[in-house]
């Protein structure tokens, strides 16, 4: 890394020195939008947006992406709203090599820069780089799209984007945007609606929303606004295709799919368990995976309200459903009286969590069924609990 920031400015350098005998020569440095498809990772699930700059008279190709460090402990710093992020450099081909052995596709789009802007531009970029990757991430503020086009803005002169034939969708809450990728990630989507609380719902700046597939959305017509009103487009000339994307098949296992299965497993086993009181095994191990699963999304859920500093954490609906209280089956398992008491608890919990569905927005489909398949079992399990003290 330290190699890649010294090369950087060394090259910001050599074109600096040549801007006195290159300064009037059109297209010097030019400034694409790098568009990449999504991948097959939740953190890569809706795409990445990136700038390739490219200087032809002096060979330079680089391509600079804002990304935050990925490894086993920095996803747990990652949650917690400690991950690290910044600005890389890569030689072009290099970069791009990543993308081609996983399959994704990226397009390249020109952005309308004069030559001032882009060599603003460029300057900035290696002035991030030269800064290490120290930024908190999160997936608001700064996300890869976000910082791109503020990068962006940041190098015009006396000029602003403007954003024009906005999506009705995109303009309202981090929810909306959210959900408008389900047909396409479907299993993304419910991780991070697990996550996203109440400010999910809160109506954040387009700019906050501007997710990656978004943004190039956006940018196609966008504009670039200077103080007396002059337009231009943002984009200029023809997109091109730099790599094709390889076909996947469509998921037909999706979350709603998966859970309303588990949901009439559920109506099943109970109903025989009631009327004949067989498949106790079967149903005593269900109970056991329900429960762990809860126990362990609730630990999780509290330590994203409780520690948490990412966007959305503050809160969580889920919590009422999803909670360690199953904790204290193992402590009141030998007390007869207590035990079916702590069913009904549960029971009550949950049925507060399904009264709660229909006014918040947090609670989606996927998740209501597995919350009512949780009160059907624990419904069964404190009647019959009742019954047999």
């Amino acid at each position: 890394m330290k190699h890649l920031i010294v090369v950087a400015i060394t090259l910001f350098i050599n074109i600096s020195l040549s801007f006195g005998q290159r300064a009037d020569t059109v297209g010097f440095v030019r400034v694409s939008l790098i568009d990449v498809t999504p991948g097959k990772s939740i953190y890569s699930a809706f795409g990445h947006t990136a700038l390739r700059m490219e200087c032809p008279s002096e060979g330079l190709d680089y391509s600079f992406s804002y990304e935050m460090t990925v490894s086993p402990r920095e996803i747990l710093q990652f949650f917690g709203g400690k991950g690290n992020s910044g600005y890389v450099a890569l030689p072009t081909e290099q970069y791009f090599k990543k993308y081609r052995d996983a399959g994704r596709g990226i397009r390249q789009y020109p952005v309308n820069l004069t030559d001032k802007e882009s060599r603003r531009l460029w300057q900035l970029l290696d002035e991030e780089i030269s800064g290490g990757m120290t930024r908190a991430y999160d997936y608001v503020h700064n996300l890869c799209s976000t910082m791109c086009i503020d990068i962006i803005e940041r190098a015009l002169d006396n000029e602003r984007v403007e954003w024009r034939d906005v999506p009705q969708w995109a303009s309202r809450s981090s929810r909306n945007v959210l959900l408008h990728h389900e047909e396409a990630h479907p299993w993304a989507v419910f991780i991070w609606q697990t996550i996203l609380g109440p400010e999910g719902d809160e109506i954040h700046t387009l700019e906050q929303n501007l997710s990656p597939q978004l943004c190039i959305q956006l940018c196609k017509n966008a504009a670039i606004v200077n103080d007396s009103g002059a337009t231009r487009p943002f984009l200029c000339g023809q997109p091109d295709t730099l790599l094709e994307e390889q076909p996947e098949n469509s998921v037909l296992w999706t979350p709603t799919a998966v859970f309303l299965l588990l949901t009439v497993f559920t109506v099943v086993i109970t109903m025989i368990e009631h009327r004949h009181r067989r498949l106790l095994i079967v149903c005593r191990v269900f109970d056991v995976m329900l429960l762990t699963f809860q126990t362990l999304m609730g630990l999780f859920l509290l330590y994203m309200v409780l520690f948490s500093t990412l966007v959305g954490t503050t809160w969580n609906w889920y919590l009422l459903a999803f909670n360690p209280l199953p904790i204290l089956l193992i402590l009141t398992a030998r007390h007869r009286k207590w035990y079916p008491q702590v069913w009904l608890v549960f029971t009550v919990l949950l049925l507060l969590t399904v009264m709660l569905m229909p006014v918040v927005p947090q609670f989606d489909l996927p998740h209501s069924l597995i919350i009512i398949s949780m009160m059907i079992r624990s419904y069964s399990n404190y009647s019959l609990k009742k019954t047999n003290l």
